[in-house]
């Protein structure tokens, strides 16, 4: 009987310690996990932080580059389109070289023309296609020197050569006011445009055709 009440006590005693100790490891796990748990979020936050800003740096260099590759692009393009200079105080842009005769005072020229604004909306034009005109065989004749074209547009033609082309920056001061309006745009939307903007920088692309060199040059 005191050996069976003694078993019984052990085995109680046992029990006791057993879960005791579980209890204690429950415990232990229960305080621990909170500062597991943070210290792998905050180690997982800065991982994407450091991704994020790798990303973002590589997005910087992928527009700076692609800014760089635009400005090439476009100043490559600018360079084509021919040589900018400025001839007696206008702003011209050689667009193709001619390789005739040059241009004297007095001599006959016969041009195609396009008048344009600044920012290159068309107004009118003599022997350019465009959508309404599909002529381009009409020239535009001038004695140069003579002021049958604006100051500015015979100062950009200064030292063209037949077969030459170029763009002329009219200043508004060497503008149709110079010339008594010519050459006249010859219908009523040119007009119309011309004299709205007649006051403001035009420019001009003029192609030197033909040259009928003159006998005697004007003064």
């Amino acid at each position: 009987m005191k050996i069976f009440l003694y078993l019984t006590l052990l085995n109680s005693l046992l029990s006791f310690v057993i879960s005791l100790h579980t209890a204690i490891i429950t415990r232990r796990d229960l305080i621990h996990f909170p500062l597991i748990a943070t210290l792998t979020t905050a180690t997982t936050a800065a991982a994407y932080a450091d991704e994020e800003l790798r990303k973002e740096k590589k997005r910087k260099l992928s527009l700076e580059e692609a800014r760089e590759i635009g400005e090439a692009k476009e100043a490559e393009e600018d360079r084509q389109k021919g040589p900018v200079f400025t001839v007696e105080g206008v702003r011209v842009r050689e667009m193709k070289q001619g390789t005739g005769p040059v241009l004297k005072a007095g001599d006959v020229a016969y041009i195609q023309f396009s008048v344009l604004r600044i920012n290159g909306d068309y107004m009118f034009s003599l022997g350019k296609e465009t959508t309404l005109n599909k002529d381009t065989t009409e020239q535009y004749r001038m004695v140069y020197g003579a002021k049958q074209v604006p100051e500015g547009v015979e100062r950009g033609m200064n030292g063209m050569r037949e077969g030459g082309e170029r763009r002329i920056v009219v200043p508004s001061e060497m503008g149709w006011g110079t010339s008594n309006g010519l050459p006249m745009p010859d219908n009523f939307s040119g007009k119309r445009k011309l004299e709205l903007y007649r006051n403001q920088p035009l420019m001009m692309d003029v192609e030197l055709q033909r040259i009928i060199p003159s006998k005697t040059k004007l003064d």
